[in-house]
């Protein structure tokens, strides 16, 4: 497995779609937590918790926060199996990190709260940019309206796994 590619000040406009979806690890997370709730295992919850936190924060590095005070992704991502969905703040990212964001503090809660980024976690999900909406409803991204049918709508996925 390579390493992510994915860092502020690296052109991402030659790699290939893959190479430019953040949220993927964050993604395949979602059901290993929905197995930890389903077990309660001890164990899966001492690969889990370590395992998110890494996958979290390395998105934390790609935030920066702009002239409002509220964290944006810097960087351009993929929004997957949209031709146009190459962006800042897809909400195919964003609608991932604010799960994990949210899983983590759950979880750190469960084992009393004492992790040293909670409160990192907590103030990145009470201060992250908004959804990208336009008159239409959910965009794609920031500046990328939903223009065309895929396959899957990743830019909901808000709604539906994470039912935010």
């Amino acid at each position: 497995m390579e390493p992510s590619i994915i860092a502020k000040g690296v052109s991402l406009e030659k790699a290939s779609d893959g190479d430019k979806e953040l949220g993927n690890l964050v993604w395949l997370l979602h059901s290993y937590y929905q197995y930890y709730r389903a077990t309660l295992s001890r164990d899966v919850y001492d690969r889990l918790f370590p395992l998110l936190k890494e996958a979290v924060n390395y998105h934390l590095h790609l935030l920066e926060k702009d002239q409002n005070g509220k964290y944006a992704i810097a960087v351009k991502t993929y929004s997957p199996e949209y031709s146009k969905g190459f962006a800042y703040n897809t909400n195919y990212d964003l609608s991932i990190l604010t799960w994990g964001l949210k899983a983590l503090l759950e979880l750190d809660d469960e084992r009393g709260g004492n992790d040293p980024l909670h409160a990192v976690w907590k103030d990145v999900l009470e201060h992250l940019v908004e959804y990208p909406q336009n008159s239409d409803g959910f965009m794609i991204a920031k500046d990328v309206p939903y223009e065309e049918s895929h396959r899957h709508y990743s830019h909901l996925m808000m709604i539906y796994p994470f039912m935010m």
